[in-house]
């Protein structure tokens, strides 16, 4: 065993001890990877360091700059390319998902993955070799994977296991007995000694029989998600609410609707099961009745997210959340596609059960002008570190304005809007430029199309430079869809002095903008990553699907998809 597998082992064998990962910095600063070392120092620092810190600014732009340069390097083996967009020299890739956490590679996603490749040899051992990794998601999943799986001596040191796939409609009529019998035997596998969150998402047919609940490794988890069929629907809800789960904290279902499961709902929210859950995430289709005031009666919840299809009703919902709470109030509240209606977000904010909240997104909930003007007025705001109103929406211009220049934005340090349609997007940047509001903003996402007050596509935004400097935003997204595409202007904000910060710029393409990036991008300035996402052709390989492509540097793709808001 060499100096640096020895290393890599004392890492593997004290998973939450930063100790082993500090001491292999050291090697790496004596052997000739200064840039690894701090990466890794950067990375341990930032987990340990409170989300309005003044130093996460710094910390996260080296640890950007880092992987804009190193990333194909840091994850290998893991880069396996499914396809190459016609007509262009970009690779694109389907689901690729690496996540490094403390300086090393923790978490990997495997995008259809053979059963071969579970062999010894094969890609999966080659992974375990070369990272620390204890969370895996398996997308696609091939028939035989999970048998495979359910041998590998590596499951000793999975911690997060999701699985996670989608079944053609028209699919053998056995099909489904056959994935649910490999599903069984992977959870009843001796190995998962360490496993403490399960993720089962599939779909056509959907794979989740209550009585798995009772399987020994069910007892340990500690976060749960699970997409039951409708006809399981009250049968998992009755199983839960028995408390097979009891150090179960963190629960995401999909929560489907109709008076038959009304019952069941009230006998988990009424449960000491629900009681104890401090984060829940609910996917809920039409028509789904959840009891909202008992649910936040006697909970533990800090986070809540609940979304849906797009124009979602629950008016009992909002009623729920701007009641007085007599309990705990949320930290985290994450609303998408639930219309907002008859109550004001700033009422939940101020005396409701979001009076705690630091993290608020409400995207794609129809807020009117009336909504996002209270939000502005409210000293609640001044909470928040994180602010997303994007999606399909309800205000105007006067209304985003009005958000921008609210005085109670000081302390915000991620921010997503929507450019209202027909509104002149240059002119909204430059106004939040111009502006002393969100000076503190570490990412932007910018939703809508870039137009012109004309109606004609528009620019990159450079309307972000008129004013003063954004000093610490690192990162940023907008959509080129239907926009014109200047080089010159890409390059202009990359360089800019106002964003001294700025290294990672995700963007929407059409597939046909991609061969004038490809001819742009050696001009692009180092040490910035450009890439985003693109409707990939069928001839990719991938079918008709959305790719993500790195633009500059070429086919280095960033790992963890840094800029998206994790829960």
């Amino acid at each position: 065993m060499t100096d640096r597998d020895a290393l890599l082992a004392a890492v593997v064998a004290h998973p939450d001890d930063d100790t082993p990962r500090l001491v292999f910095a050291d090697w790496l600063d004596d052997h000739g990877e200064p840039d690894r070392a701090e990466f890794i120092r950067a990375q341990c620092q930032l987990a340990t360091t409170a989300p309005d810190d003044a130093s996460r600014a710094s910390l996260e732009a080296r640890e950007r700059a880092h992987l804009t340069r190193h990333a194909t390097a840091w994850t290998a083996p893991r880069l396996a390319f499914p396809g190459r967009i016609e007509s262009t020299p970009f690779e694109s890739l389907e689901g690729y998902r690496s996540v490094f956490r403390r300086g090393f590679v923790e978490a990997v996603q495997f995008t259809r993955l053979p059963p071969e490749a579970l062999r010894p040899g094969g890609e999966f051992e080659s992974v375990f070799a070369a990272h620390p990794v204890r969370d895996i998601t398996f997308y696609h999943l091939a028939e035989g994977v999970l048998t495979a799986l359910a041998g590998r001596r590596e499951l000793a040191r999975v911690e997060s296991l999701s699985l996670r796939h989608s079944h053609p409609q028209n699919g053998p009529p056995d099909e489904a007995a056959r994935r649910e019998a490999e599903v069984e035997r992977l959870l009843a596998a001796p190995g998962l000694t360490r496993l403490t969150a399960l993720a089962i998402s599939t779909s056509f047919p959907w794979l989740c029989r209550p009585e798995w609940l009772h399987l020994p490794v069910f007892a340990r988890l500690q976060a749960l998600s699970l997409s039951p069929e409708a006809e399981r629907f009250g049968d998992l809800l009755l199983e839960l609410a028995g408390g097979p789960c009891p150090a179960l904290r963190h629960l995401e279902v999909t929560w489907w609707g109709g008076d038959r499961y009304a019952d069941a709902a009230d006998a988990f929210v009424r449960s000491a099961a629900c009681r104890q859950i401090t984060r829940l995430r609910l996917s809920c289709s039409d028509g789904a009745i959840v009891p909202w005031s008992d649910l936040f009666a006697d909970a533990n919840l800090e986070r809540l997210e609940v979304s849906g299809g797009s124009g979602l009703e629950l008016p009992d919902l909002l009623v729920a959340l701007a009641a007085r709470p007599r309990g705990r109030t949320l930290s985290s509240l994450r609303l998408w596609g639930v219309t907002v209606t008859g109550t004001s977000p700033a009422v939940w904010m101020e005396k409701g059960l979001a009076a705690g909240v630091r993290d608020l997104e409400l995207s794609h909930t129809m807020l009117t002008d009336e909504d996002v003007v209270g939000l502005a007025r409210s000293p609640a705001l001044a909470r928040l570190t994180r602010l997303s109103v994007d999606g399909y929406q309800g205000y105007t211009a006067a209304g985003l304005r009005a958000l921008l220049t609210s005085p109670h934005l000081t302390g915000l340090r991620h921010l997503a809007f929507n450019i209202p349609q027909s509104e002149d997007a240059t002119a909204t940047l430059e106004f939040l430029a111009e502006r002393r509001t969100a000076r503190r903003l570490l990412s932007l996402r910018i939703g809508g199309s870039l137009r012109e007050g004309t109606g004609v596509p528009g620019p990159i935004p450079l309307g972000l430079l008129a004013g003063q400097a954004f000093p610490d935003l690192h990162s940023l997204r907008f959509d080129l869809r239907d926009a014109r595409l200047d080089a010159s202007q890409l390059r202009t904000l990359l360089t800019s002095p106002r964003l001294p910060s700025l290294r990672c710029v995700r963007m929407g393409f059409d597939e046909k903008q991609l061969p004038h990036l490809a001819a742009s991008a050696n001009n692009l300035p180092e040490g910035v990553w450009v890439g985003g996402s693109t409707s990939v052709p069928p001839g990719a390989g991938l079918g008709a699907s959305w790719g993500h492509v790195a633009v500059h540097p070429r086919d280095v793709f960033l790992p963890n998809h840094l800029d998206e808001p994790h829960w």
